[in-house]
């Protein structure tokens, strides 16, 4: 048994809801690549076909990073975080 100062950095006893934590790694990754490739000037011809990746790469990033952020506070149990505050798939 850890110290009370310690304990905020012991893992939570339980693990995230599994469907919850795939479907935010998800959001979070296709955020990212879709992010980076509005951002590249890559093979897209125009300026729209990048503006319209970097707009479905925000939509996807902002919940994505949100959940993962919160679901990792959570099971590392940093105070004022639970699995109760991030939208669930899994009941």
């Amino acid at each position: 048994r850890l110290p009370a100062p310690l304990r905020r950095y012991q893992r939570a006893t339980h693990p995230p809801p599994p469907k919850t934590a795939i479907a935010a790694l998800v959001l979070l990754a296709l955020g990212t690549i879709f992010l980076l490739c509005g951002l590249a000037p890559g093979p897209h011809p125009t300026k729209s076909h990048r503006m319209t990746l970097f707009l479905v790469g925000g939509l996807t990033f902002l919940p994505g990073s949100y959940a993962t952020i919160s679901l990792f506070a959570a099971f590392r149990r940093w105070p004022g975080y639970s699995y109760d505050q991030v939208p669930s798939w899994d009941e």
